[in-house]
């Protein structure tokens, strides 16, 4: 139910490669140029959980963290 903004842009495995953690934020330069967006609504954050066993990703619904909606501003 969330409005994703830009594209995957730093991704961080967990070290038991069971999550995979996605920002949308790169530089902030380059976000000006192609997201200029991310700037005015904020950046975000959102987890991929990891099938090792039998293969695949799924998006978790339960972990999706909206910098946007920070009480002093959107933030990067």
């Amino acid at each position: 139910g969330n409005r994703l903004r830009g594209g995957p842009q730093m991704i961080q495995l967990s070290l038991d490669c069971k999550r995979l953690y996605m920002t949308n934020l790169l530089f902030s330069t380059w976000d000006r140029q192609f997201y200029p967006g991310i700037l005015e609504e904020g950046s975000h954050m959102m987890q991929i959980d990891v099938d090792t066993e039998k293969g695949g990703l799924k998006l978790n619904p339960n972990f999706f963290v909206d910098f946007g909606l920070e009480p002093d501003g959107p933030i990067r």
